[in-house]
């Protein structure tokens, strides 16, 4: 995160110090779905449990690029 946060998150690619495989930020497993983006949509309260994929396929086809849904967690 240190190496990413210096460069600004521009380059994701890592090597993990545990077995020396190369990943990238995106790829690691973190206990909630998190992404790293150029830009953020929010919505605040839906009232929904999931976004239903017709509404993702469309925001994927305005956008032009496959989108990455993080439900926040606030405690």
């Amino acid at each position: 995160m240190e190496f990413g946060h210096d460069g600004q998150f521009r380059d994701l690619r890592v090597t993990t110090p545990c077995c020396g495989r190369p990943t990238t930020l995106n790829d690691l497993a973190y206990s909630w779905p998190v992404g790293f983006a150029r830009f953020t949509l929010e919505v605040l309260n839906p009232g929904l449990d999931s976004l239903p994929e017709s509404v993702r396929r469309r925001l994927e086809d305005t956008l032009d690029c496959r989108i990455r849904l993080i439900w926040a967690h606030y405690s």
